[in-house]
């Protein structure tokens, strides 16, 4: 899989921040607070046009995707999601946890046989 890449992120960040906020001053906002949000909330539209424009001077390339790691899923998450799908009122509550972790498993099944006492 390919994803499009185009050179000095930073860049071309940092100046669509600058637009966002020096558009917010010519309009007449000087609260701070006010400043700050409108600024973000006007950020993603400015980046958007700082890229079309600057798509002449920094060509955008393709590169090959190189997936995240795996995060391991945590504990409570893990007990969340099971629940979440297990959520039958008429059947006892179990958690089948598939992970490579047995400490994990471990603790989860102690978890369900504390609950069922």
């Amino acid at each position: 899989m390919l994803h499009f890449s185009q050179p000095h992120a930073a860049i071309r960040r940092s100046a669509s921040l600058a637009i966002s906020f020096a558009a917010l001053l010519v309009i007449g906002v000087r609260s701070p607070v006010k400043l700050a949000i409108a600024a973000l909330l006007l950020w993603p539209i400015a980046q958007l046009m700082v890229n079309a424009y600057c798509a002449r001077w920094f060509k955008v390339s393709l590169k090959p995707w190189t997936p995240l790691p795996a995060r391991p899923l945590s504990f409570s998450n893990a007990i969340y999601h099971e629940v979440r799908r297990s959520s039958r009122v008429d059947r006892p509550y179990k958690v089948k946890l598939h992970m490579d972790d047995n400490r994990v498993t471990q603790a989860s099944e102690q978890h369900c046989s504390n609950l069922q006492r």
